[in-house]
């Protein structure tokens, strides 16, 4: 077993380990932005990361990581003429993640004079933006569009997530491209939030349960941390090898002591993340009322249980779901919309039919390929959505596709018949 096992189960799809181990990335800024976009290449394992800049995240240590692929440069390389070509040299790709508008322009022209690929790119409170830049764009205008984009917040939580998720997948496309699969050639913008929705949020901090702590829920419980918000954990799975290339907030430490997920993941976090112990089952309840569930388990056969629970308890639930190139993100409310099992058309009950007698999980994917960025992007998206499905009753649902990237869509509202 290795880190990126689950990653290499992708080479029938076109993956290639080897282009991804030879090529060169190099990130620039001290963001939150800068610092996710450096964990997703170290855990695909690209060959080279370049990284001038220092950590925000306290909670993102590159431990567990290839540390032959790891080289850091923490000094302030702008204002020095030799800084570039010494520490950023010529990578296969640059990526420009500082919010300073005259730091953008030296990256630029650094990125013309080295003939190097440049990645500009931007994440607020208020939207995403990145771009792959050309000599024949104009700096001003591209500075100018990221200005409006970090106007009021220099550096968002989940739009950092979620835009450090979409910018390594387009990176990755461009080395190692799944089949069919293209990357984007013009400018993506994505207007997640805005101002007046978010206006009062930091100081409501609603009751949550998050049931799982892998892919997503690694990534929704750090964008919940980043908001300064906690939870309470669920999850009976120990740490393996073969997370760490999408679980970013294990150690190899949790591996060999085969520590259980949610109580590494509350641990790591802080003192106000709870591990809860729990045994899924028909009589399955919770001692604490909570303002919200979040679902990130790996199979519909506890999807079952928690749908049931939280619809006899009128508990607004979040459930989301990743393939290798895809995912979703969907609001659940009794009165409100239809229940989980009848968005999907009657799989819970089925996957209850088939494995509650022998207390299999049905609907899994432990054994299929999978990838770090469609967890980042839905755990981040799961997590932006709390405050807006328990505050402003905002019931929107989205999908991930790495061709399509971010669309919004509505869930059904009524239950099937046989349901009611």
């Amino acid at each position: 077993m290795s880190k990126i096992d689950r990653q290499l189960l992708a080479a029938q799809r076109g993956w290639s380990q080897e282009k991804l181990e030879k090529a060169h990335v190099a990130v620039v800024g001290s963001t939150n932005l800068a610092q996710l976009l450096v964990t997703d290449f170290l855990a695909m394992e690209f060959g080279t990361v370049t990284w001038c800049g220092r950590p925000s995240i306290p909670t993102i240590t590159f431990d567990s990581f290839n540390p032959q692929a790891q080289h850091f440069v923490t000094g302030n390389i702008f204002g020095h003429a030799t800084a570039f070509d010494e520490y950023v040299g010529k990578p296969d790709f640059l990526i420009d993640a500082v919010n300073d508008p005259e730091e953008k322009m030296q990256i630029m022209a650094y990125s013309i004079h080295a003939q190097v690929p440049l990645l500009s790119c931007s994440a607020s409170k208020t939207g995403i933006y990145y771009k792959f830049v050309n000599a024949n764009d104009s700096a001003r205008d591209i500075l100018q569009t990221q200005e409006r984009i970090w106007a009021n917040s220099n550096d968002g939580t989940s739009n950092s997530v979620i835009a450090a998720g979409l910018i390594s997948d387009n990176i990755r496309k461009r080395i190692s491209p799944l089949t069919n699969e293209k990357p984007h050639e013009i400018q993506d913008r994505y207007q997640l939030n805005s101002k007046e929705r978010n206006a009062g949020y930091e100081e409501r901090k609603p009751r949550i349960l998050q049931i799982g702590a892998g892919g997503t829920g690694n990534f929704a419980a750090l964008t919940l941390s980043m908001q300064g918000l906690s939870a309470d954990i669920m999850d009976n799975d120990v740490v393996e090898e073969s997370n760490l290339s999408r679980q970013v907030l294990f150690s190899d430490a949790d591996v060999a002591n085969r520590a259980n997920k949610a109580k590494a993941l509350a641990s790591r976090l802080g003192s106000s993340w709870r591990f809860i112990d729990y045994k899924f089952g028909s009589d399955f309840s919770t001692k604490e009322k909570y303002d919200v569930v979040l679902c990130c388990v790996d199979n519909n056969l506890a999807r079952y249980h928690i749908n049931k629970y939280c619809m006899a308890q009128n508990i607004p639930l979040i459930n989301c779901g990743t393939g290798l190139n895809h995912g979703v993100v969907m609001p659940v409310v009794r009165g409100e919309t239809a229940c989980l099992d009848c968005q999907v058309l009657g799989e819970l009950g089925k996957a209850y039919a088939q494995g509650s007698s022998a207390g299999q999980r049905n609907g899994g994917g432990c054994h299929e390929a999978a990838i770090v960025t469609p967890n980042q992007i839905v755990g981040a998206l799961l997590a932006d959505r709390v405050r807006k499905v328990v505050f402003d009753n905002n019931l929107s649902a989205f999908t991930y596709r790495t061709t399509d990237g971010i669309i919004k869509y509505s869930p059904f509202e009524i239950c099937r018949p046989v349901c009611r």
